[in-house]
């Protein structure tokens, strides 16, 4: 029941459950499989690994990866994903201590072999940490990728929470990643595109995606 302007309204509200996925997929008619990736969450590998099984239906060799707006989250999730086309035992990440590093490594499920595909990978301002991780180390391994749009964030710090008695909580910075072929560090730095193309503000009020329209007319 809601009053408004003195008069009672009834609103009839229906509860559901929604599911919201953290990669969408889409083949374009222009032969361009598309594979949205918004947060790395912790169902985001299998999600990720349900558009690679889609792609192979398709039987296309053109991949576009958006990673744009993607804040990272769970490095976890991201270093499998990579272990579908890193050579196993092949550094995926790694965490920089003060003291010491601790590296992920592959463990290959050999599920596409990207050096057959053309793959672009979308980035912009927004795209950060475990994010650029993911597109920088795909990079590192097949030198074939290119990354498109603008220079990423620019967050590679690992950061933890310590709780309090009074319930007030301490997010600090414990270690910082890096890429596992090179250990690149890019905090406050960002990854470069090797294609800079700006998504001007008067195109995206339009919904003109001029990023992803450079890579459907020129490749």
């Amino acid at each position: 029941t809601k009053w408004r302007s003195g008069e009672t309204i009834e609103i009839t509200v229906l509860r559901k459950k929604i599911i919201k996925n953290d990669v969408e997929y889409k083949m374009f008619p222009n032969g361009f499989f598309y594979i949205k990736i918004k947060n790395f969450w912790d169902t985001v590998f299998q999600e990720f690994k349900k558009s690679l099984d889609e792609l192979k239906v398709s039987g296309t060799k053109k991949i576009i990866i958006d990673l744009r707006n993607n804040p990272g989250r769970y490095l976890e999730e991201v270093t499998k994903m990579l272990s579908l086309f890193v050579p196993k035992g092949e550094k995926t990440a790694v965490i920089q201590y003060k003291d010491f590093d601790y590296n992920y490594s592959s463990v290959w499920y050999n599920y596409l072999d990207l050096n057959d595909y053309q793959i672009y990978i979308l980035i912009n301002s927004w795209t950060a940490s475990a994010s650029e991780i993911l597109a920088e180390t795909l990079k590192d391994y097949f030198p074939n990728i290119l990354l498109i749009g603008v220079t990423t964030y620019g967050k590679w710090s690992v950061q933890t929470m310590k709780g309090y008695y009074d319930g007030s909580m301490l997010k600090y910075t414990i270690a910082k990643w890096a890429t596992g072929k090179t250990q690149k560090q890019i905090d406050k730095i960002g990854i470069s595109p090797d294609k800079e193309i700006i998504l001007e503000s008067e195109d995206f009020e339009k919904w003109i995606d001029t990023q992803l329209q450079y890579i459907f007319n020129n490749y």
